[in-house]
C-alpha cells in the first residue's frame, strides 16, 4: 500500500462498525468516541448505505440501523435524515437540469461540432471515427453526433443538449454517492452536489453540447471509481469497471486521468496487484489506439524542452484558478488549495478505507493538469484557467472538500448553518456566471446561425461562389457543399427572414476573394466611381494610380457584374475591401482584410450582386489598380 503522503492525497480509513449496546444513562461519558462517532466508522456506514463497500448486510438492514425500532447509533444519520437528504439531492438534480436546459434554450451548433457533423463518418467521411480530434480519442461523441444528425439534422439543438445534461446530472449524482460513501456529512454532501449541479464556473462544459466528450469521460470515470471502491478480492464489479474504463477512453483524453484515479483508489484500498490489474486493460487499449491512429495528432502544438519548466506554474495556476472561479471569493484560491492539501496530508490514515476516492480524486486533479500541460504549455499557463478544466478540477476536488467541511461542522450545528450559507452564496455566484455566459453565447451563436442559414440560401441559387467556408472564424469545418447537402436532405432549419445585414455579411465572405491567382470566370471591368483621400491619375498602361493624401485612401468601384482587378502597391501593408448597397437602405459589409506585399499584384475578385466595392489601400507609397474602365 502506497503511503498517502506520497500520493499527495489522503483517504478516510474504513473500520468495521463494532456492535454493542447503548450505554446506560448513569455511565460516565467514554474517553473514546462511541461507535459511529468516529469519522472512519461513519465512512464505513455510509459506504454500506451507498452499496459501494464491503460492509456486510443488506441495504435495508443498514438503513434500519439494525433491528426494527432501534435508533441509529450516535453520529450516524437515521433513516428519516437519509430520506430527506436523498429527496433534497434528487430535487437539486431536477432543479439543476431545468436551470441548465433553460440556459441552453438559445444555443446552437458552434465550432468543433461541425467537425463531427461534416467531417466524420462511419463509412464515409474525411476522417475516421477512430482518428483523434485535437489529441482526444472521441469515437463515442462522434457516434452520438452522427446518430442525432441522422435523426434530427441540425434543425434543433435540443437533442444534443439533452445528452449533455443527462451526463452532467450523472456526474453530479456520482459525486454525491462518492461523498456519502466516504462518510461526508449528509447536509454538506447534498449542498455541495447542489452547487455542482449549476457550476457556472464550468460554463463551457454546460453550454456547449460538444463537451459531452469531457463530461462523458468524467461520468464514466466516476462510475468506475464507485465500482472499484471496495475491499476484498477482485470481483464482478472490477470486471465491469474494466469495460467502463475502455468505453470512457473513447469519450476524450480526460479518461486517462479518470483511469488513474480508479487505479489509485484500488491501490489505497487493496494494494498494488489489484491496482495494476485495474489500469492494465484500459492502459493497453489506449496504447494500441495511440500507436495505430492516436499519434496522428502529434505535433499539432509546437513544443520545446523549455516547456517543462512551465509545468509547475501551469498546474498551480489551474488548481488555484479552478477553486477561485468556483467559489467566487477573490484571492481564496491559494488558501483553499493549500488548506485542503494540508488537511488531506494530516488525515492520511483515512486513505485506505471507503474514503479512498476522495484522496485519489484530489490527486487526479494534479494528474489532469499535468497531462494537459504536456500538450498545452506552449499556449501559456493562463490557458489552464479555461472553464472546461475548472469543471473537471472541481469535480475531482469535491469529495475531499466534503470530508474537510464535514469534520469542520461535526457536532456544531452553528458551523453547519454557516457552511450552508456560504455554499448558498457560492451557488448564487455560479448561477450568475451561468446567466451571463448563456446570454453571451446565445447572442454569438444566434448570429452565426442566421449567417449560416443566409449562406445556405445563397448557395442554393445560381450565384457564383468564390470561397468554400461561409464562417471561417468560428465554424471553419463547415463548407459550402455541406450546406447544400444538408439542405437537400432537409436537415437545416427553415430558412426564413434572412436579414439584409446577414446577406451582406455572407456575400462578403463567399463572393469576395483576394489572391495571386484570379478564379477562372468570365469577368467584366468595373467602373471608377471616384476616390477618397487620394489623388488619382492614369498611367501609360491605362491603370489607375493613387497617391495618398490621407490615412485612409480609397477607390470606389461600381459593379456591373463579376469582376477582377489587380492591385499593386509600392509599400507592403493591408488591403481592405468593403461591399456596399444603396437601396433599399445604405448597407456596408464588414471589412475584408488581406496582406499585400510591395510590388506583388494582388487580384481582387468579386461576384456579389452589390452596388459598389470599396478598396482601401495602404497610406504610404502609390498604389496601382489595373482592370478598371
Amino acid at each position: 500500500m502506497v503511503p498517502p503522503v506520497s500520493m499527495g492525497r489522503v483517504r478516510r480509513r474504513a473500520a468495521e462498525q463494532p456492535s454493542g449496546s447503548v450505554a446506560e444513562p448513569e455511565a460516565p461519558p467514554p474517553l473514546v468516541p462511541a461507535p459511529g462517532d468516529r469519522p472512519h466508522d461513519r465512512a464505513a456506514s455510509a459506504e454500506a448505505e451507498a452499496g459501494t463497500g464491503a460492509a456486510s448486510g443488506t441495504g435495508a438492514d443498514v438503513e434500519a440501523g439494525g433491528d426494527p425500532g432501534v435508533a441509529a447509533p450516535p453520529g450516524r444519520p437515521g433513516r428519516r435524515a437519509r430520506g430527506v437528504a436523498l429527496a433534497a439531492h434528487l430535487l437539486s438534480l431536477v432543479a439543476g437540469f431545468s436551470a441548465l436546459f433553460y440556459a441552453n434554450r438559445g444555443q446552437w451548433f458552434f465550432g468543433d461540432e461541425w467537425e463531427f457533423l461534416d467531417r466524420r463518418g462511419v463509412l464515409h467521411g474525411d476522417h475516421s471515427i477512430w482518428a483523434p480530434h485535437t489529441d482526444h480519442w472521441s469515437t463515442v461523441p462522434i457516434l452520438v453526433y452522427r446518430a442525432l444528425l441522422n435523426l434530427y439534422g441540425v434543425r434543433t439543438y435540443v437533442p444534443y443538449v439533452l445528452v449533455l445534461l443527462v451526463l452532467h446530472v450523472a456526474v453530479t449524482h456520482f459525486l454525491w454517492r462518492i461523498m456519502r460513501a466516504a462518510g461526508a456529512d449528509l447536509t454538506v454532501a447534498t449542498a455541495l452536489a447542489a452547487v455542482y449541479a449549476v457550476l457556472g464556473a464550468g460554463y463551457e462544459n454546460l453550454l456547449w453540447a460538444f463537451q459531452i466528450g469531457f463530461i462523458g469521460a468524467v461520468a464514466v470515470g466516476l462510475a468506475v471509481v464507485l465500482l472499484v471502491n471496495h475491499d476484498g478480492r477482485w470481483s464482478a464489479r472490477d470486471w465491469a469497471g474494466w469495460v467502463l474504463s475502455v468505453v470512457g477512453l473513447m469519450f476524450s483524453g480526460i479518461s486517462v486521468t479518470m483511469v488513474t484515479v480508479a487505479g489509485v483508489t484500488v491501490l489505497m484500498r487493496r494494494g498494488l496487484r489489484d491496482a495494476a490489474l485495474t489500469v492494465a486493460l484500459p492502459g493497453i487499449v489506449y496504447l494500441v489506439w495511440l500507436v495505430l491512429v492516436g499519434h496522428q495528432s502529434f505535433g499539432a502544438h509546437p513544443h520545446s524542452v523549455d516547456d517543462i519548466f512551465v509545468f509547475p506554474d501551469y498546474i498551480w495556476t489551474g488548481l488555484r484558478s479552478a477553486v477561485e472561479q468556483a467559489v467566487g471569493f477573490p484571492g481564496s484560491g491559494p488558501v483553499l488549495v493549500l488548506g485542503l492539501a494540508a488537511w488531506l496530508l494530516r488525515r492520511g490514515e483515512l486513505a485506505s478505507g471507503p474514503a479512498a476516492p476522495a484522496f485519489a480524486c484530489a490527486f487526479g486533479a494534479i494528474v489532469m493538469y499535468s497531462v494537459i500541460a504536456a500538450g498545452r504549455t506552449s499556449l501559456g499557463a493562463q490557458q489552464s484557467e479555461a472553464s472546461r478544466y475548472v469543471y473537471i478540477a472541481v469535480a475531482l476536488a469535491l469529495p475531499a472538500m466534503a470530508l474537510a467541511l464535514s469534520q469542520l461542522v461535526e457536532g456544531f450545528g452553528g458551523r453547519q448553518a454557516v457552511v450552508c450559507f456560504l455554499l448558498l452564496l457560492v451557488l448564487i455566484h455560479n448561477l450568475g456566471i451561468l446567466h451571463d455566459e448563456s446570454r453571451r453565447q446565445h447572442d454569438l451563436e444566434h448570429r452565426l446561425k442566421e449567417r449560416l442559414l443566409a449562406a445556405a440560401q445563397l448557395v442554393s441559387t445560381p450565384a457564383l461562389i468564390l470561397n468554400d467556408h461561409p464562417e471561417p472564424q468560428y465554424d471553419p469545418d463547415i463548407v459550402v457543399n455541406d450546406l447544400r447537402r444538408m439542405q437537400r436532405k432537409g436537415q437545416l432549419p427553415p430558412i426564413t427572414g434572412v436579414s439584409d445585414t446577414d446577406r451582406m455579411t455572407v456575400v462578403s465572405v463567399l463572393q469576395y476573394t483576394a489572391g495571386t491567382i484570379a478564379p477562372a470566370l468570365p469577368f467584366v471591368q468595373p467602373a471608377d466611381d471616384g476616390v477618397v483621400g487620394a489623388d488619382e491619375a492614369r498611367d501609360d498602361t491605362g491603370c489607375i494610380v493613387l497617391t495618398p493624401t490621407s490615412p485612409t485612401p480609397e477607390i470606389h468601384l461600381t459593379v456591373p457584374g463579376p469582376f477582377s482587378v489587380a492591385v499593386t502597391t509600392q509599400a507592403s501593408g493591408v488591403l481592405t475591401g468593403f461591399l456596399r448597397d444603396f437601396s433599399p437602405v445604405l448597407l456596408t459589409s464588414g471589412p475584408r482584410v488581406d496582406k499585400i506585399t510591395a510590388g506583388v499584384p494582388l487580384l481582387v475578385s468579386v461576384t456579389a450582386n452589390v452596388d459598389q466595392v470599396i478598396l482601401r489601400v495602404p497610406p504610404s507609397g502609390t498604389t496601382q489598380v489595373c482592370g478598371v474602365q
